[in-house]
């Protein structure tokens, strides 16, 4: 019973698979190449995060957004077999930004070993200060 199970499914998955790949391979590969451009956009982020660049990385994340909006639009009037390259090509424009970001991080060091107070005061936000004004000071 179980050679006959999995012997279905493997059939199933290969009949799938054949017909993916005849349909749809173009895509496939655009999508597989975008999404590892993706990956290390998000490590190059993490990275950036790391020294507290925060605006670098806003402007990373924002520049993908944008380009991708524009280019998947530009690609929607083509065929089928290049709806990923809108995808593609606004993850290979994020990543060109996010290398050239990381190549001219300035003040590595002040980043490093610099980037917090000596002496930390807490600063108290919108909801911080709403609470010290609706909690009395005998219930805090």
């Amino acid at each position: 019973m179980r050679v006959l199970i999995t012997g279905g499914y493997n059939y199933s998955c290969y009949a799938v698979a054949e017909k993916f790949a005849k349909e749809h391979h173009e895509v496939a590969v655009l999508v597989v190449l975008g999404a590892f451009m993706n990956i290390l956009i998000l490590i190059i982020i993490l990275v950036l995060l790391y020294f507290e660049d925060r605006s670098g990385a806003l402007f990373i994340v924002a520049s993908f957004l944008i380009s991708n909006v524009i280019f998947t639009y530009l690609t929607l009037n083509y065929s089928e077999s290049v709806y990923s390259m809108g995808y593609f090509a606004a993850s290979f424009f994020a990543l060109i930004i996010a290398v050239i970001q990381l190549v001219f991080l300035k003040n590595i060091n002040y980043h490093t070993f610099c980037g917090q107070p000596i002496i930390y005061k807490e600063r108290k936000g919108l909801i911080g200060k709403m609470l010290v004004f609706l909690i009395p000071s005998k219930e805090r």
